[in-house]
């Protein structure tokens, strides 16, 4: 069973760097409970998912709005078990800005019936905050709100920093 599930998880990676929304569902148990950990204010798609459908969603609609995804690439990924962890660098252009940006995340999944029905993503949210607006955050001179020049924001959204 744990060379069935490093197989999977190899699996699964591939297809997550496609970005195929097919692809990635073929890995994913019907009931799977999905969490994406992250600036959900700015990143519309990090957040809570359950079902393989609302994942899918994800995918197919909510990434590819905000960025065009061209890498992800699993520099590390350790099995055991049910259990399976990676370390990822996903590379993308942001559709606002047409700035690329990198973001590194963890991944934790958990296998049930030779499907994913657990998924855990961590986003490094401050790098990821950074390479959104473009800048380096500079607490030493004070917190200010980001202006939607550097970021545009759905309207309503506030994300003055307290």
């Amino acid at each position: 069973m744990h060379d069935l599930n490093r197989l999977l998880a190899e699996g699964f990676y591939c297809a997550l760097a496609s970005r195929d929304g097919g692809r990635i569902a073929a890995y994913l148990s019907d009931d799977v409970d999905w969490m994406s950990i992250g600036p959900v204010e700015m990143l519309g798609f990090c957040g809570p998912r359950r079902g393989k459908t609302a994942v899918i969603e994800v995918f197919e609609r909510l990434i590819p709005a905000v960025v065009a995804v061209t890498s992800y690439v699993t520099d590390i990924l350790l099995v055991d078990g049910d259990r399976a962890a990676g370390l990822n660098r996903l590379t993308g252009r942001l559709h606002a800005t047409g700035r690329v940006i990198t973001c590194r995340l963890a991944n934790f999944m958990r296998f049930r019936d030779g499907k994913i029905c657990e998924y855990r993503s961590l986003m490094d949210s401050f790098a990821a905050v950074e390479e959104l607006i473009g800048q380096r955050l500079d607490f030493h001179q004070g917190i200010a709100p980001i202006s939607p020049d550097l970021m545009p924001f759905a309207a309503g959204t506030d994300l003055t920093w307290r």
